[in-house]
């Protein structure tokens, strides 16, 4: 069996030069409430075991005033998948019980592990479906934008100086915050 590479090589993403560009009354999926988002303009670069590698360049990104991340993001588990993984822990539960502890006579058939599956997967596999029959139906992010309205604010939510009108935004002239609209829904 090869060894998996994704394990073994540490890598991600560097953002570097944030910059706020531009703010909007947008709503979040992860709060699940009409929050302020701000647009932030990175420079990224791929890195190996933190050492830069790769500059992947300029970036725009929305992200909520609140909890920082994407505001259209999905915040909960999709339902197919909690489906497979409580099939996964029944068919686990299965295997343990039609297993004979101490029939095979090996030293690694310990029967006080083949209970404990026994007994903790049936309790692990029905607290999961009472957990995903219990959980709300994911959000439709299109009808939670219909409901919120347009930024209005004649202030710079960062420094609090008057907008003035600059084609096609409205922006701060003291630190250059754009008020942005919503993009039209499809």
């Amino acid at each position: 069996m090869y060894p998996r590479l994704d394990v073994l090589v540490i890598h991600g993403t560097y953002h570097w030069q944030r910059q706020t560009l531009a703010f909007r009354n947008d709503y979040c999926l992860s709060c699940a409430a009409p929050r302020l988002a701000y647009l932030q303009r990175t420079f990224d670069v791929l890195h190996l075991f933190w050492i830069p590698v790769l500059p992947l360049g300029f970036w725009k990104r929305w992200r909520c005033s609140v909890c920082g991340l994407d505001p259209h993001a999905r915040a909960a588990m999709a339902r197919p998948i909690k489906w497979a993984g409580i099939a996964l822990l029944i068919v686990g539960a299965v295997v343990f019980w039609m297993t004979t502890p101490g029939a095979s006579g090996g030293k690694d058939d310990d029967p006080v592990m083949v209970w404990t599956f026994r007994l903790t997967l049936p309790i692990a596999a029905a607290l999961a479906i009472r957990h995903t029959l219990r959980a709300r139906p994911p959000e439709r992010l299109a009808e939670k934008l219909r409901l919120v309205s347009a930024n209005r604010d004649s202030t710079c939510p960062r420094c609090g100086t008057t907008l003035t009108v600059a084609s096609p935004w409205y922006r701060c002239g003291k630190c250059g915050l754009e008020r942005r609209a919503l993009p039209p829904l499809q």
